[in-house]
C-alpha cells in the first residue's frame, strides 16, 4: 500500500461515522484538477478488497478513497431501529461521502470515476442513474447492478435469501446458546486464522462455484476484526457486516440501465457470480458497456493475486481512454 494513504473518518448527517483509506490529498496547488476515484467494496467485505488494485492506479493526477460502507471494516453500525441497509441507503452514503470531500458541489458536475465491486457496483450504478451530473465513468467489478426479481416468484426469492442469510450467518458466527448469553451478536474467534476460515466459507454458500482465496480473505478479515481488549463492550464483531439488500424487478433494473449516461466497463469473472439470460440481455442491450469481458477468477478476482493482474490490466486501459 502507498505510503500516501490516509485513514479518515466521515461523519455523517445522521449520526453514522464512516471509515475510509484515502490517497492523493497531499498537493493542494493541484487537487481541483485530480481525477477523482471512489471505490466500493461488496458484501461482507471492506475497503481492503482494494489493496492490490489502489496502489496500481495512484498517481500525481489522481485523489482517490476506497470506503467502508456502515456495517463494514472499520465504520460504524447504522442504529438498530434505523432504515434498513438497502442498497439505495448505500447510494445515501455515498452522497454523504461526495460531499463530505467536497468532490460534488450541490447540481454541479463531479467528474468523478465510481468502481465497484458486487453490492458496490449495483450501488455505482444506481448512484450513477440517479445523479449522472456526478460520474464520469464507471468500472464494474463482479456486479452488473441490482439483481432482477420475477415478481410473480416474490415468495420463492424472499425464501431463498432469508436460508442464505441463516447459513452465512451460521458460518461466521456459530455461537452456542452459552456464547449468545454471554457475547450477544459478538463473534469471537481464538486466532485470526479461524476467522479466515469462516470468510472463506461464505464464498461457498452463494450461488455458482465460488470461492475466496485466503490471501483475500485474510486482508479482508484483517480490516474486520479487532482485538478483544480493544473491541467496545457494547459492539458487536464485524466479519464484514451483513444487511438486507432490496430485490428489484426487471423493469427497475432496466430503467436504471437506462438512466446511466456515462461509459461503463464490465469485468466478470470465470467462476464468478452466475449470470440470468435476463440480465445478460439487458446489460448488453440497455447498459451498452463500452467494455464486457470475462476474466478468470472467482468472485474476488481482484483480490486474489493469481488472478488480479488481468483485473488490474484492463481496469487501467479503460481508465486510459479519453
Amino acid at each position: 500500500m502507498s505510503t500516501g494513504t490516509k485513514e479518515i473518518v466521515i461523519p455523517c448527517t445522521d449520526g453514522v461515522e464512516l471509515a475510509a483509506k484515502h490517497w492523493g490529498i497531499g498537493n493542494k496547488q493541484q487537487i481541483d484538477s485530480k481525477e477523482r476515484i471512489l471505490m466500493l467494496h461488496g458484501w461482507l467485505d471492506n475497503s481492503n478488497s482494494f489493496d492490490l488494485l489502489l496502489p496500481r492506479l495512484c498517481s500525481d493526477e489522481r485523489e482517490i478513497l476506497a470506503l467502508d460502507f456502515p456495517g463494514h471494516g472499520f465504520s460504524g453500525h447504522k442504529s438498530p431501529d434505523g432504515p434498513p441497509q438497502l442498497i439505495s441507503d448505500y447510494a445515501y452514503y455515498v452522497g454523504e461521502t461526495l460531499r463530505f470531500l467536497n468532490w460534488i458541489d450541490g447540481n454541479e458536475s463531479g467528474g468523478i470515476t465510481l468502481i465497484g465491486h458486487s453490492m458496490g457496483a449495483a450501488v455505482s450504478l444506481i448512484y450513477a442513474a440517479a445523479f449522472p451530473e456526478h460520474v464520469s465513468r464507471i468500472v464494474l467489478l463482479e456486479g452488473a447492478g441490482p439483481l432482477a426479481r420475477d415478481p410473480l416468484d416474490i415468495a420463492r426469492h424472499i425464501r431463498s435469501s432469508v436460508s442464505r442469510r441463516l447459513k452465512s450467518n451460521q458460518a461466521l458466527y456459530q455461537l452456542s446458546s452459552e456464547e449468545e448469553k454471554n457475547q450477544g451478536r459478538r463473534k469471537i474467534y481464538q486466532n485470526l486464522t479461524i476467522a479466515v476460515n469462516a470468510r472463506k466459507k461464505t464464498a461457498e454458500l452463494v450461488p455458482g462455484q465460488q470461492y475466496i482465496s485466503t490471501e483475500a480473505a485474510l486482508s479482508i478479515v484483517k480490516r474486520a476484526t479487532l482485538p478483544i481488549e480493544k473491541l467496545p463492550q457494547h459492539d458487536s464483531f464485524k466479519a464484514g457486516g451483513t444487511e438486507l439488500s432490496n430485490d428489484h424487478i426487471g423493469e427497475q433494473v432496466a430503467a436504471i440501465y437506462h438512466e446511466v449516461q456515462c461509459p461503463t466497463c464490465l469485468l466478470l469473472a470465470d467462476d464468478g457470480w452466475p449470470e440470468d439470460d435476463w440480465t445478460s440481455d439487458a446489460v448488453r442491450n440497455k447498459l451498452q458497456p463500452q467494455v464486457m469481458m470475462h476474466l478468470p477468477g472467482s468472485h474476488h478476482f481482484h483480490a486474489d493475486p493469481d488472478t488480479s493482474e488481468a483485473v488490474i490490466s484492463e481496469v487501467l486501459k479503460f481508465l486510459a481512454k479519453d
